[in-house]
């Protein structure tokens, strides 16, 4: 299987997860197995499970990464624009389906950076009050 199916085979697993959120002791384990990985020819098995816990782990690292350096500079006034406060129960698949109907429904921003433009589409779907 080449590298494109497989990733996106692992976008779909990490969407599909049923929670937003895992608890610190699960998201050890699964940036642990992620780093274990070494070969992508076999991503049958455990290596494919290992392949899901490397994309959520590399992309909540790479997404919180991404706010963090995006935020920094931001004034108290530009930061409140892009801070959401999610509802509990509130899934992954669910925040996915917010950003791509806000992108669809604004295709003016399509060429600004992702991470500031999905905070906003979830900053207008769940504003803190």
């Amino acid at each position: 299987m080449n590298f494109n199916r497989w990733l996106a085979l692992l976008i779909i697993g990490v969407l599909a997860c049923s929670s937003a959120s895992a608890n610190t002791k699960e998201f050890l384990e699964q940036c642990k197995r992620a780093l274990a990985i070494t070969d992508f020819s076999d991503i049958e098995g455990p290596q494919f499970l290992a392949g899901l816990d490397m994309g959520y782990c590399y992309g909540y690292v790479r997404g919180l990464s991404d706010y963090a350096t995006g935020t920094e500079p931001m004034t108290s006034e530009q930061l409140s624009s892009v801070q959401s406060c999610r509802p509990e129960g509130v899934d992954n698949r669910q925040l996915a389906q917010v950003i791509v109907k806000f992108l669809e429904n604004n295709p003016q921003f399509l060429h600004l950076e992702q991470t500031t433009v999905a905070a906003v589409a979830l900053n207008r779907a769940f504003p803190c009050d």
